[in-house]
């Protein structure tokens, strides 16, 4: 399974890839998966606010990409879910997931690179939130808790590995109507925290200014520490 970011459309007269994740890199990664021998490879999202997670496959042209390089796309809102318990949750002691993503032998995290207004960022730990019901969201928007959530979500359903679409970010006002910035970057890696961590470095900010990552690492889920991670690239 692909997890992309599609929670939003992008504002009138914008491309859908200046706030949600590019069809290329979707695409790219389903025949990267294929070649790798994976017998499906899912993209798979629920949106916000109400929208279907069919229209948005579609209006964002990600259905016809995905479709065309081999792989399938699922629209979250349509699925069932499964009530899992979160061993260790510091917010939680269960919760309802995709059966789909349960499933998977392999979830690979595809966020975009971009601000937000709950969080500051939206990376890796905050686009794994479109697994929880939509209706379920709201509560958990509050800060500090917010951040707590997404640790204990990726207690639960952590994914096996993270790419970051940062081909188009954004800066200011995000997530849907910050200023488009042409990047060219693709940060990946295993370790969520130290992916998280590289990015926002990579980005002009400091680690610091994320604060759920030491949580993240206290809860043995990564490092935040440049002096463990292996940073491979320019």
């Amino acid at each position: 399974v692909l997890k992309p970011n599609l929670g939003y459309p992008p504002p009138e007269g914008m491309p859908s890839w200046t706030c949600l994740t590019d069809y290329r890199v979707l695409a790219a990664l389903t025949e990267l998966c294929l070649e790798a021998g994976a017998k499906r490879v899912i993209t798979a999202d629920g949106p916000a606010h109400g929208i279907t997670g069919t229209h948005m496959f579609e209006a964002t042209g990600i259905k016809a990409a995905v479709e065309k390089a081999g792989g399938e796309v699922c629209a979250l809102d349509e699925e069932d879910y499964l009530l899992r318990p979160v061993p260790k949750g510091t917010t939680m002691q269960q919760q309802w997931l995709p059966r789909i993503c349960l499933d998977a032998d392999v979830i690979i995290n595809v966020p975009k690179v971009k601000p937000t207004r709950v969080g500051k960022f939206t990376l890796g730990y905050k686009n794994m939130f479109g697994l929880v019901p939509e209706d379920e969201r709201l509560p958990w928007h509050r800060i500090p808790e917010h951040f707590y959530f997404l640790v204990d979500l990726m207690r639960v359903i952590p994914p096996t590995f993270t790419v970051k679409d940062g081909l188009v970010i954004q800066e200011g006002e995000g997530p849907r109507f910050g200023t488009p910035v042409d990047w060219g970057v693709i940060v990946m890696g295993k370790d969520p925290v130290a992916t998280e961590a590289v990015t926002i470095l990579a980005i002009g900010h400091e680690t610091y200014e994320q604060p759920l990552l030491p949580i993240a690492q206290k809860a043995g889920q990564g490092t935040m520490d440049l002096n463990k991670i292996e940073i491979r690239g320019k």
